[in-house]
């Protein structure tokens, strides 16, 4: 849902990804509601955060529960 709402925002120099723990498929609901907004994301997939490419290099990560919060934790030296 993200990823489709911040690419219908035509930013070319921004990229837009969606992913979870646990992806699951996308709700038909969720792309009912967006179709009728103007937001086609019936070619979307979900994803797990491991499937984004080059993750590193984002500077803006949102993540609504602790668990993904974790998940984004840099590994720390020992």
């Amino acid at each position: 849902m993200a990823e489709g709402i911040g690419n219908s925002l035509r930013r070319l120099r921004l990229l837009f990804n969606s992913a979870g723990l646990e992806p699951q498929p996308v709700d038909r609901r969720t792309v009912e509601f967006l179709a009728g907004k103007g937001i086609d994301i019936s070619g979307h997939a979900s994803k797990s955060v491991r499937e984004v490419p080059n993750l590193e290099q984002y500077q803006v990560v949102i993540a609504f529960r602790n668990e993904v919060r974790q998940a984004f934790k840099p590994a720390r030296n020992k």
